[in-house]
């Protein structure tokens, strides 16, 4: 199964689509499902985009608090559960055993200095499954077996390109906030790198939908299809906006550090300075990318501040709300 789109609503829409149509029935450990083996999308400069479609409510609050939560190395639970308090069913001893965090974060500096020495490398791969994972999975010592296997970049002609590889990926659930987050890492590294942003390929062995959500996968498909142009154009520009090199941010407004919150953040924050360029709510930079997703992340307690510097995060998360199924 393969998907290519520029757009990642109507990616997300067609992924779903040839799920529902096309998937074989499994009946597996978490419920029966549809699966697609084999499935691949190619998506064009997503830098990040967001899911914005009728009945499938992605919470961009917990998207950027996520990332974050990647970047900053961290596996504890209780810096999670605030936006996703359904997480607290996969920790042991308050900590996520597959969390990306602790595998992503100490091969950062290395990959960064591989690919200055060596653009035209193929060698830029970062491990995320690893073999002793296997053995967690089997004696069944864990709930929480990470579902990336790996993720490797590419320099070619002045472009970053992507490729993530998964074993497993819920098109319901995952499929938004994982094409979120790993377009959010390529477009941060082209920006470290003075890079642009390329082509992002996502490589799954099992694309699955639960026959739980079935009707609401069905309902969103077809509540799409009946979209007109303009309001699929309308959603396509919100979730372009949704990305770290397309946030809107007034530099000039209120002080962050009184957020609720913000000691959290500050927390997430706490992740390679090359990164995040140093960031603190205390000392606001709220030009770079981090800032933003942080802010993001913040206002979700923090109503005026998404109002007043956030706006086309407030539209969508308006549009959420409207539509009566927002869960942030």
């Amino acid at each position: 199964m393969h998907v290519r789109e520029t757009s990642v609503n109507d990616a997300y829409i067609e992924t779903l689509d040839k799920v529902l149509s096309s998937g074989q029935y499994l009946d597996s450990r978490d419920g029966g499902c549809l699966e697609v083996r084999g499935y691949s999308l190619r998506l064009a400069n997503a830098g990040g985009a967001l899911v914005n479609v009728p009945v499938r409510k992605v919470c961009p609050h917990f998207a950027a608090a996520e990332f974050l939560w990647y970047l900053g190395g961290h596996d504890e639970l209780s810096w999670l559960s605030p936006f996703a308090s359904q997480y607290t069913r996969f920790a042991t001893n308050g900590r996520l055993f597959g969390a990306y965090g602790p595998r992503w974060h100490q091969s950062f500096g290395p990959l960064e200095k591989h690919l200055k020495d060596k653009p035209e490398t193929r060698q830029a791969v970062v491990p995320v499954f690893q073999a002793s994972d296997l053995h967690v999975a089997m004696h069944l010592m864990s709930p929480d077996i990470p579902c990336t296997l790996s993720w490797q970049v590419f320099v070619r002609g002045g472009v970053l390109d992507m490729c993530v590889f998964m074993r497993s990926n819920d098109a319901w659930l995952g499929w938004p906030y994982d094409v979120h987050a790993h377009t959010c890492l390529q477009s941060l590294l082209a920006a470290r790198m003075g890079l642009r942003i390329g082509t992002y390929h996502h490589h799954v062995g099992s694309m699955h939908i639960y026959e739980r959500d079935f009707e609401k996968a069905s309902h969103c498909v077809d509540a799409y299809s009946d979209m007109s142009a303009s309001e699929k154009d309308r959603r396509d520009e919100i979730s372009g906006n949704m990305t770290t090199t397309g946030f809107r941010l007034d530099p000039d407004g209120p002080s962050y550090s009184l957020l609720e919150y913000a000691g959290l953040m500050n927390r997430l924050l706490a992740v390679d300075p090359r990164l995040s360029g140093g960031f603190s709510f205390q000392g606001a930079q709220p030009n770079t990318s981090i800032a933003k997703l942080a802010l993001l992340a913040c206002s979700k307690w923090d109503k005026t501040l998404a109002k007043d510097t956030l706006p086309v995060y407030e539209d969508a998360i308006d549009n959420i709300r409207k539509e009566k199924e927002c869960t942030c």
